[in-house]
């Protein structure tokens, strides 16, 4: 039932006018009921789920029906309507009269639809009471400072930089945040996550905030378009004069309160969850310049820092200099403990003792001992953030770690692989800039041509504070954040003693927001070189006038390519050939590939990993050159064969390096997502294909952890552990009867990726299909293939993994696609034909081959795409075969306007600036998922066919410069489908553990925001949410309670080990092994470590160990984020290498005069099964490192780090070590050792 309100106040929001209606409707006992009220008009509408609340809600305020006026007559001059609203009016809000009555309008089903979903998730629950309500406190004053340890008694005290009276000022602690709000119009969001700590100070009366971030800045404007206030996003607080000066670094905040402040600190002492201490402490308001006071401080060490950089073979090299001003910006030591730090370091280098000597200190040693430098708060020792301490423990920490590894040299410490060089990084808040590196991570071209001089590069991202990318939303503007960045990108950075300026950036960070500086330098042959000078030696681009086009063009030389071909030496020639093209020479079949010859190929292997051998498609980039190259088998001698017009995009004479962005070494798995989902079921392919598939995905994580055997499997499929045999390794623990799961480490690493597949499952649909594989897209050169044709052609053993993929694929029709797919057409049915034995398409792998023929390509029929590394989906499961198919998208293309003039670096740097503020990719694919789940026709509605091409008009944005305007999307229903609604946040103990999934209830943050509904979709996409019950998967099926009462798995499998020493006669040595097995132990933890702090979004706080073990971040908020799935692609490597080169080091033993052969040194798919010295010493190191392991830490001895917690991983790699070496030592399996003790398989 519906009624309809009018007179209401026309300023009124929803949201207030809803807030306002509450107590009536409560007294009713009305709880399913919501309103629609459009902006700026008097009339609003509440609907109620049941009809008698409805009526009750009617009878209680609604206009009483006027008995008929017998005077009145056909003359009489109508009443106009509601003219005796104020008069009869039965319901007042806000001192307003409100006429009521029934609504004459349809019902809307959607709102509906949502009120019954609202009223089943509420009986759904547990009733967990009324929340608490939010604490709200006046306030007089705020100031913001530091908390530093000072003379003469070195107690903590707090430095008040600057201070601010609130007028009409109160602070709010709601469920999530800390809200400070001042004369109405200017607040100050902090987040709990951020608040390091809460300080009661009982004699000032005062609270004390230590955040870890920077707090988000608003200032409410007035909108003279009439579509009300609006909030903008603040670079600092505008209304406080001089807070721009210290919001980046003080960022401690004093609140004073005017109310009760001793009932306030008991309701947020009940709040409980937030870290509280009560603590007097002394205020400082005439600072002591630059040892206390901020302002002069700051001054002083830039100057120190300025003129340390300017000096040529300085005493100071740059890295170190790098790590010094990160302690200061990013808030590791006040300025002047920045000073001390590089007295320190000028001291010690100028030493005579040190004169010609490698300095006692590196860049690794000091960006490791500086994660563990603590906050200065209440509880913590001066000599914790003494500068004197941390660099004594910065040369404590590189003696150790030379003594480990005595080949460790220069300024940086560990030594690289080729591929791989140290990279420099700076993230630019809208209040902030702090560093991180150096990381080791894959070159470019552009960091190749210049080895020695990457220094003088900087990798620089533009984000939020909390490491994630701005968030759009309609009532905020961002524009003064954007303009800041636009600022930084013109005027560059100034980082101890250089200036970086913007250089460029390639496709891919473009997307992450993120691109490269450069600093000047003066090259080995004595050039100096600049942006100009090193944009010259890349290429012409003079003749590009379009700036997103040349930035592309340019963001070719940025690409990541690991791996590079020197042409000349390995005298490989390069030819130039005609594309293939549709007869009317409009379509290009072959749009972005050449060829290779099988002599060229081997020359390619020789610089990839072993896994790669066998590849017959590369992805390149090569001078102005970017595509794929594939074999062809009739080439003769060493020859690639490259095509102009499609592949070559300017005119390079840099011809030397080919860049190896990416190989088809294996085929990747398909899972679908939403949008394939929804258009196949708009082709109507069964839903039962749909749930069938996501059933049995169900039933495989249900039952991972329910045995080892299921465990070992699902492991081996997910890829996790497979340098070490972490699933082999389960396996034989449970042959021993030994159950993993009492070990809170093992059970965490496979708890997690149960996890992380069961949310892909449920909020993105990403669901398995075991007939269908996604491959790289290329062209058949032979002619082969008829229109309509493709050959596919796929390993069907998956790499390391050894997985076996399905392999009834066979001649017949198989559904092709590529994604993002948003257009009905976007997916296609092609027949899949195999060439004769002999025939040259045979020779390639992993890759599907389009025909040539026709009168258009079929990858550009699907989301446009092209063959110059494009991966398509290829499905060929004949219970997903559509009923029908849709005539592909065919775009305009659109011209970008030209400039008159050459494209300067002004030009493009407003260019990303402009990306950013318009890239609105994922709120185009979001509206598109709600319009096509509501309308009857799906995709093939007229509003999602308009989207879908705003949407590939918004993915060409990057090379065209044509932005989508977020405006002229069509209309959405205010509900959106219930499998949109966010992933509920996941309780996380300290040490990686997953506790339980929470509750989603979110903050109100009274900015007009508002929370968005819901409603229950019927279509396939609603039926596939609604089948997995999240919580009670988790809770009933993988987070099982394992009783852990007893011995553990590790003194259960020494034991078990032991046993087997005593059958086999194996003595083990351990006071002659344990020395190796402490090192091996320590190279392992530093390489986690570092990795845990790498790959971090925050600089203050590292990833769990479980994550690094596993390679896949989790976002404790929710479900992965964009920067987070990638990271995670780059954690998961790297993981991969080092668990390979520790699991070999325990095989090999210690080499090298008794230290470790560095991990650069080893191949990460390098496997033997053959021992360097005697016959048991793999066996015994495995033992001595697993006894070590195992072992207590002497007392002082602290293990990991502070932030990072004792690392626990090293046991599992130790173990699964000694069970292969257990297996391997005298040519017989384990199985057949445990058969002589008479020990159950």
């Amino acid at each position: 039932m519906e009624v309809f309100l009018k007179g209401v106040p026309a300023t009124l929001t929803e949201e207030n006018l809803k807030v306002a209606l509450a107590p009536f409707l409560n007294r009713l006992g009305v709880a399913d009921w919501i309103v629609d009220k459009p902006k700026r008009r008097s009339i609003a509408w509440v609907t109620f789920l049941n009809v008698e609340e409805g009526g009750a809600f009617l009878e209680e305020h609604g206009q009483p029906r006027a008995p008929p006026d017998q005077t009145r007559s056909a003359f009489t001059k109508p009443r106009l309507p509601g003219a005796d609203s104020q008069r009869n009016a039965r319901l007042y809000l806000l001192s307003t009269p409100i006429h009521v009555e029934k609504s004459r309008r349809e019902v809307n089903a959607l709102a509906i639809n949502h009120l019954r979903l609202e009223r089943d998730e509420r009986q759904r629950r547990p009733d967990k009471g009324q929340r608490a309500p939010d604490i709200s406190c006046d306030i007089t004053e705020v100031s913001c400072g530091k908390l530093i340890f000072g003379q003469p008694n070195m107690e903590l005290k707090y430095i008040q930089q600057t201070h601010f009276p609130s007028r009409e000022g109160y602070v709010k602690f709601a469920l999530q945040s800390v809200t400070v709000r001042h004369d109405g119009i200017a607040r100050m969001d902090m987040p709990f996550h951020t608040v390091q700590e809460l300080v009661f100070d009982h004699k000032s009366q005062s609270i004390i905030l230590i955040l870890e971030d920077p707090p988000k800045l608003f200032l409410q404007r007035t909108n003279h378009d009439g579509d009300g206030d609006k909030w903008e996003r603040q670079t600092s607080c505008p209304l406080w004069p001089d807070h721009a000066q210290y919001v980046a670094h003080c960022l401690v905040y004093q609140l004073k309160l005017a109310g009760d402040y001793f009932s306030t600190a008991r309701a947020i002492l009940r709040q409980d969850v937030l870290t509280i201490s009560h603590h007097n402490v002394p205020l400082t308001s005439s600072p002591i310049p630059t040892v206390e006071d901020y302002t002069t401080g700051m001054k002083v060490f830039d100057g120190k820092m300025q003129s340390f950089g300017e000096l040529r073979n300085g005493v100071i090299p740059f890295p170190i200099l790098f790590q010094v001003q990160t302690l200061v910006w990013n808030n590791y030591l006040h300025p002047y403990g920045g000073l001390c730090v590089l007295e320190i370091i000028e001291n010690t280098a100028r030493a005579e003792a040190w004169k010609n000597r490698v300095p006692p200190f590196t860049a690794d040693a000091m960006k490791r001992v500086q994660q563990k430098i603590p906050y200065p708060t209440p509880g913590i020792e001066p000599f914790e953030v003494d500068p004197k301490t941390f660099m004594k423990n910065v040369m404590s920490a590189e003696t150790d770690l030379r003594r480990q590894n005595p080949t460790r040299s220069g300024v940086y410490g560990p030594s690289l692989p080729v591929h791989q060089t140290w990279i420099f990084k700076a993230m630019v808040t809208p209040t902030r800039i702090f560093l991180q590196g150096p990381d080791a991570e894959a070159r470019n071209r552009v960091l190749r041509m210049f080895p020695a001089h990457g220094d003088h590069f900087l990798r620089v991202s533009f984000c939020d504070e909390d490491g994630q990318e701005l968030s759009f939303n309609p009532k905020i503007s961002n524009d003064p954040i954007f303009e800041r960045f636009r600022e930084v990108l013109l005027k560059g950075i100034r980082i101890a003693g250089r200036h970086f300026s913007f250089l460029g950036f390639s496709h891919s960070s473009l997307r992450a927001h993120s691109t490269w500086f450069l600093a000047p330098f003066l090259a080995s042959d004595g050039q100096r070189q600049s942006r100009d000078t090193i944009l010259a030696t890349l290429g012409d681009f003079s003749d590009i006038r379009v700036p997103a086009k040349c930035a592309a063009r340019i963001g070719q030389a940025f690409t990541e390519t690991p791996f590079a071909v020197d042409l000349f030496k390995a005298e490989i020639s390069v030819r130039y050939i005609p594309d293939v093209k549709s007869a009317d020479g409009k379509r290009v079949f072959s749009d972005g590939v050449g060829t290779i010859s099988w002599n060229a190929i081997a020359e390619f292997w020789k610089v990839l990993p072993q896994r790669a051998s066998g590849t017959t498609c590369f992805q390149i980039r090569w001078a102005g050159v970017k595509g794929m190259l594939v074999l062809d088998s009739t080439l003769r001698g060493k020859v690639i064969c490259v095509r102009k017009e499609s592949m070559m995009k300017f005119p390079s004479q840099d011809l030397r390096e080919l860049g190896i962005c990416d190989a088809g070494s294996r085929p990747f798995r398909l899972v679908l997502n939403r949008q394939v989902i929804k258009i196949l079921e708009d082709m109507g392919t069964s839903g039962e294909w749909f749930v069938a598939l996501q059933n049995n995905a169900l039933d495989l994580l249900r039952a991972v952890t329910a045995t080892a055997t299921n465990t070992s499997t699902f492991l081996q499929y997910q890829d996790v552990g497979g340098g070490i045999g972490l699933a082999s390794f389960i396996k034989q623990l449970e042959k021993l009867n030994i159950d993993y799961r009492r070990d809170a480490f093992l059970k965490s690493v496979v708890e997690h990726v149960v996890l992380r597949e069961l949310r892909l499952l449920k909020y993105r649909a990403r669901i398995p299909v075991q007939k269908g594989v996604t491959l790289f897209g290329v062209v058949d050169e032979t002619g082969f293939l008829k229109e309509g044709e493709v050959y596919i052609t796929y390993d069907e053993t998956r790499g390391k993994s050894g997985e076996r993929l399905d392999a009834t694929l066979a001649d017949g029709p198989v559904i092709v696609t590529r994604s993002p797919a948003l257009h009905p057409g976007d997916i296609q049915v092609a027949s899949m034909v195999s060439p004769p034995a002999a025939h040259p398409l045979r020779a390639l792998r992993n890759c599907i081959a389009f025909s040539q023929k026709g009168s258009r390509d079929l990858p550009s029929q699907l989301s446009g795409g092209d063959l110059d590394g494009d991966l398509y989906n290829v499905i060929w499961d004949p219970r997903a075969r559509p009923r029908t198919t849709f005539k592909p998208a065919n775009y305009t293309r659109i011209v970008p306007p030209s400039l008159d003039r050459p494209i300067t670096r002004y030009d493009i740097a407003n260019f990303f600036i402009d990306f950013m503020r318009s890239d609105i990719l994922g709120l185009i694919a979001i509206r598109h998922q709600i319009l096509a789940d509501i309308h009857v026709e799906g995709t093939n509605h007229d509003d999602c066919i308009k989207l879908a091409e705003m949407h590939s008009t918004a993915v060409d944005y990057s090379k065209t410069g044509i932005a989508v305007n977020w405006r002229d999307m069509p209309r959405a229903p205010r509900s959106r489908p219930d499998f949109l609604a966010p992933a509920p946040p996941i309780q996380v103990y300290d040490l990686g553990q997953i506790s339980h999934i929470l509750d989603d209830d979110d903050d109100v943050n009274d900015m007009g925001i508002i929370k968005p509904r819901y409603h229950k979709s019927e279509k396939i996409l609603g039926q596939l949410y609604r089948g997995i019950d999240e919580k009670r998967i988790w809770s009933e099926d993988i987070h099982r309670n394992i009783p852990t009462d007893g011995p553990s798995v590790w003194e259960q499998l020494m034991g078990r080990a032991r046993a087997e020493f005593s059958v086999c006669g194996i003595m083990t040595h351990y006071d002659l092994y344990h020395e190796q097995a402490r090192k091996i132990r320590k190279l392992y933890e530093d390489s986690i470590s570092d990795s845990m702090w790498h790959f971090s979004e925050d600089p203050r706080n590292c990833i769990s160990e479980v994550e690094v073990f596993c390679g896949s971040i989790l976002n404790r908020k929710g479900i992965q984020s964009r920067q987070q799935r990638e990271a995670s692609i780059r954690l998961k490597e790297e993981t991969d290498r080092v668990m390979t080169w520790i699991a070999k080091l325990i095989h090999d033993g210690i080499e090298r005069n008794g230290e470790a052969v560095p991990c650069q040194d080893y191949k990460s798919d390098y496997k033997s099964n053959e021992s360097n010295g005697e016959e048991y010493d793999g066996l015994r190191l495995s033992w001595a490192c697993l006894m070590e392991s195992c072992a207590k830490p002497p007392d002082g001895v602290q293990r990991g780090n502070r932030e990072a917690g004792k690392l626990e991983g090293f046991r599992v790699v130790a173990a699964a070590c000694l069970l292969k070496e257990l297996g391997d030592s005298t040519g017989r399996g384990v199985e057949n050792r445990l058969r002589a003790l008479n020990i159950r398989k």
